[in-house]
């Protein structure tokens, strides 16, 4: 008869939280809604989502802010404004990565986030899995922004398995991408 350690049990049901708990830090989710409040010192904020439920988000400090088509800042983020935002759930608080205050011409555009799969030049088409497996089809505007690293880059800069946050419209059938920025693992 083989004995195991009494201990065995307890390090292989830690290891089994270490994994679960390391699968929830750093998910990436989206919400859209309204600014509650702003807490300028903490970087936070309290967003009402569309079901009314209130979610207090961190801003990361290499967070991108558009707003109108333009780069912006937290501090141009005010109480009332209507925004999308990337973030990821941490274990203790929500740390927002892209917000996208929804103003002028931003006001019929949404959010969507994945790692790259398949970039086809000659058809400007882009293909995203999201971090629950589905993958998604983006047709590139031919005015689309890229942003690489929060450097101006190129449809072709782009590789394999980036982390893409992509700012879309949908236009019929299609997904058409006005902004995309990427972040290498």
């Amino acid at each position: 008869m083989i004995r195991l350690p009494k201990w065995l049990p307890v390090v292989l049901c830690f290891a089994f939280l270490v994994g679960l708990t390391a699968r929830a830090c750093g998910a990436e989710a989206t919400a859209r809604g309204k600014i509650k409040s702003i807490e300028a010192e903490k970087k936070q904020f309290v967003l009402t989502d569309l079901n009314n439920k209130d979610w207090t988000f961190t801003v990361a400090d290499t967070a991108t802010i558009r707003s109108a088509d333009k780069d912006a800042k937290f501090n141009d983020l005010k109480q009332g404004d209507d925004v999308s935002i990337v973030y990821d759930k941490g274990i203790t608080q929500f740390t927002a990565n892209y917000i996208l205050n929804h103003q002028g011409d931003t006001k019929g555009l949404e959010v969507g986030y994945g790692s790259l799969k398949h970039y086809d030049a000659d058809k400007k088409q882009l293909v995203l899995t999201d971090p629950n497996g589905k993958d998604w089809t983006f047709q590139m505007a031919d005015d689309a922004k890229v942003r690489l690293s929060d450097k101006d880059a190129k449809p072709a800069d782009l590789k394999l398995g980036d982390r893409l946050t992509v700012v879309y419209e949908k236009k019929g059938n299609d997904l058409a991408v006005q902004d995309v920025h990427a972040n290498r693992k």
